[in-house]
């Protein structure tokens, strides 16, 4: 951890884990969170793929049954998802832009 980031707030020192690409302290600053929203939930899934992570597997089913059950999606949205997912390809690692896979 950096030695300044001990006083910020959890989703700060979030962010600043996806940028910089340290799965380890996304993952603690995400504990500390009260609720990790989808956008963080797929920057960090994004992470995974990247890294070859073998927790993506997992993380990539959580995600699509929470985008399911909080977004409400069109099953063309969904289809989309689940090949992006199975492809390990990730449109939006860095990127926090509203759409349909960003229901905000």
């Amino acid at each position: 951890m950096f030695p300044r980031d001990v006083a910020r707030p959890p989703q700060a020192r979030f962010d600043r884990a996806i940028r910089t690409r340290d799965i380890y302290m996304a993952e603690l600053a995400a504990i500390e969170m009260e609720r990790m929203g989808l956008g963080n939930a797929r920057a960090l899934l994004g992470r995974y793929a990247q890294k070859g992570n073998p927790k993506y597997d997992r993380a990539a089913l959580k995600y699509l049954a929470r985008y399911m059950a909080e977004a409400a999606p069109s099953l063309e949205d969904v289809a989309q998802t689940v090949v992006l997912l199975v492809e390990r390809e990730s449109p939006w690692p860095l990127q926090r832009v509203p759409g349909p896979l960003d229901p905000r």
